[in-house]
């Protein structure tokens, strides 16, 4: 029995270690960023927000220090800023507190791993969790084992390993909130008093309601069908409880961060997924693109049609060998159907069918396949090696077919493009239609001796006022973000008496040029 046990460890370790490598080599590969990832840092460092919104920014030559306060503290452990910059943007703040904490610990970390060090701790959390929620759920090592190593080598969680979002520790979250769901369902299945288990269910509601909103979404349904479950076995005292401890959860998240009522139903995101929601004239195309997400999240688990398969092949096994939805089966079936109605209410909601929107649910549609495939390996223990592989094998292969989308591989010829001028001045015209779109810029600015970056509108006249508030005569940079090449040569030939132009660069939808004036 100890020999087993230690091999049991021993396979979980290299387990978490090949995960952790993976992780790794992406985070080695990755060339660039979404411009979300650099909101992430300067929403986390920079007191009062988004600088480019602030009064004076525009239309005036910034010093490149300025951009470096975006990217690192000045402050250590002052909270108050990540806290406060979330009740001006449309996310709660917990996530921002968690990578203000590692910028603090590990000052001069540079960018990426001052942000992936908490996802990588997340998620490697997670699988733990998850590996942990399937040996209760199952009583299996190796189904168990397996539930794990999907959960932490698929392409998607090796996405959010990468992606300096709030994504990981979201998936985290729902791990602990469904996790703290089973203990309590065995508790009850086995006929014992819970007690501790509510201040889980409180603490995993509170943490992911100041992570995500998205969140609340999932809650809503798996804790209603959970609580429906409790109702319909009489269990009123537990449901008492429980109501207790989930809305507990989330009065208590709502009086450390108020702001979040605002976000969730006046603010900007907020009234947009509502109005989305109840658009009743978008039905048909809302169907259409249902389909094509789980299309893209199948893909990054070897194919949505293979899958498909599989869990229709193991239901008529099961249903032929005479199992039912009862007991453990019963609770894996409120995590599909929880799952499924959360695909369906996010895609109408944020119809934007982007994979880091529903990755939350890996955690929880694992573990009810987890539960399919022990009682699979029960059914046939000599098979279950084969089924070990049949499910691993897609898993991994889906690094090769589908690709980590978040390692933005098309911005590798940027940094060497721009290495001779990266302290020049910039000059950056926006044809976003958003002051904030060039902070997807925000480490090269932070390079920089000044940048101007002119308002949305007149460009030819910023221009002339960004040479001629300036000595440029060594030369500068002319950003034009949502800019044609030709076009923005063009503009810059209107306005400037130019001696040379040279571009350096049209990656990112946004060509730049290295330009000298005549004397």
């Amino acid at each position: 029995m100890a020999q087993r046990k230690k091999r049991y460890l021993l396979a979980l370790v290299l387990l978490l270690a090949a995960g952790l490598a993976l992780m790794l080599v992406y985070a080695s590969r990755k060339q660039g960023y979404h411009v979300d990832e650099l909101y992430t840092y300067e929403l986390t460092n920079y007191p009062g927000g988004f600088y480019a919104l602030q009064d004076g920014y525009l239309d005036t030559w910034q010093e490149g220090s300025l951009f470096a306060s975006a990217l690192h503290p000045d402050h250590a452990f002052d909270y108050a800023i990540p806290w406060n910059n979330q009740k001006i943007d449309v996310h709660p703040p917990l996530y921002y507190c968690v990578v203000y904490t590692f910028e603090c610990l590990f000052p001069g970390l540079p960018l990426p791993w001052a942000g992936l060090l908490p996802n990588f701790l997340c998620i490697l959390g997670a699988t733990f969790a998850l590996y942990w929620a399937a040996r209760r759920m199952t009583g299996r090592f190796w189904v168990s084992w397996v539930a794990a190593a999907v959960f932490l080598l698929n392409v998607g969680t090796q996405g959010m390993a990468v992606f300096t979002r709030m994504y990981a520790l979201l998936m985290l979250e729902t791990v602990l909130l469904v996790l703290a769901h089973l203990t309590l369902y065995r508790q009850l299945l086995a006929r014992q008093t819970p007690r501790w288990v509510f201040l889980g269910l409180a603490a995993a509601t509170f943490a992911g309601a100041l992570t995500q909103y998205f969140f609340l979404v999932f809650c809503f349904f798996f804790c209603g069908l959970f609580g429906l479950w409790l109702l319909c076995t009489r269990r009123w005292k537990t449901a008492a409880c429980y109501v207790v401890a989930e809305f507990g959860g989330l009065g208590l998240a709502y009086l450390a961060f108020p702001t979040m009522k605002q976000h969730i139903f006046s603010g900007s995101r907020g009234q947009q997924a509502l109005g989305s929601f109840f658009d009743l004239s978008t039905l048909s195309d809302w169907a259409a693109s249902v389909g094509r997400v789980l299309n893209l999240l199948g893909a990054q688990f070897g194919g949505a049609v293979l899958w498909a398969l599989l869990v229709l092949l193991a239901a008529a096994l099961l249903w032929k060998a005479g199992c039912r939805p009862r007991g453990m089966g019963l609770f894996a079936c409120m995590l599909a159907a929880a799952g499924l109605f959360y695909i369906i209410a996010i895609d109408k909601a944020a119809p934007f069918e982007a994979d880091r929107y529903y990755v939350l649910l890996y955690g929880p549609l694992i573990l009810a396949a987890a539960l399919v495939l022990a009682r699979l390996a029960r059914l046939y223990p000599r098979w279950e090696p084969l089924m070990a592989l049949v499910v691993l094998v897609p898993v991994l292969a889906a690094h090769l077919t589908v690709g980590n989308d978040y390692l933005y591989t098309q911005y590798a010829g940027r940094a060497p493009a721009l290495a001779d001028t990266a302290s020049l001045p910039a000059v950056v015209l926006n044809k976003a239609g958003y002051d904030v779109a060039p902070d997807l810029f925000l480490p090269e600015f932070a390079q920089r001796e000044a940048v101007y970056q002119a308002h949305c509108g007149d460009e030819a006249e910023s221009l002339a006022d960004a040479v001629a508030s300036r000595d440029l005569s060594g030369g500068f940079v002319l950003y034009g973000y949502i800019y044609d090449a030709g076009e923005l040569l063009d503009l810059a030939e209107s306005v400037l008496d130019i001696r040379s132009a040279t571009l350096l660069t049209d990656v990112a939808r946004c060509p730049v040029y290295y330009i000298t004036l005549a004397e």
